[in-house]
């Protein structure tokens, strides 16, 4: 939908912004989150591209979380398996039980 491409040009611009080094303009995972449940919301299967493009903006939050205070949390992981669920695809139960094993995996506590 329009607001949602809108939301994402935010983040973007928002991402971009952090990128050349403006301190008091950072991503977050609520944005991400945002961007994920719209996405979760709007999966059927009439629109098979949606879970690809909520897997690829969780993966986007995955790459960057290093440095910035966009790591995954559970509604990330659950946004996407939803996107998956309401997608109905033949790969679509593969694909849930991948992010649910990732989700258990990303989340552990680290030493």
């Amino acid at each position: 939908t329009k607001e949602l491409e809108f939301a994402k040009s935010i983040l973007q611009y928002i991402t971009a912004l952090e990128a050349v080094g403006q301190a008091d303009v950072r991503a977050s995972v609520v944005g991400y989150n945002t961007l994920l449940t719209g996405y979760a919301r709007l999966a059927n299967e009439l629109r098979p591209d949606i879970p690809l493009i909520a897997e690829q903006l969780l993966n986007e939050m995955i790459d960057s979380s290093e440095d910035r205070n966009t790591y995954p949390d559970v509604t990330s992981f659950n946004a996407v398996i939803k996107a998956w669920g309401k997608a109905k695809k033949l790969n679509s139960a593969a694909r849930c039980e991948y992010w649910l094993h990732k989700m258990i995996n990303e989340n552990r506590p680290r030493e």
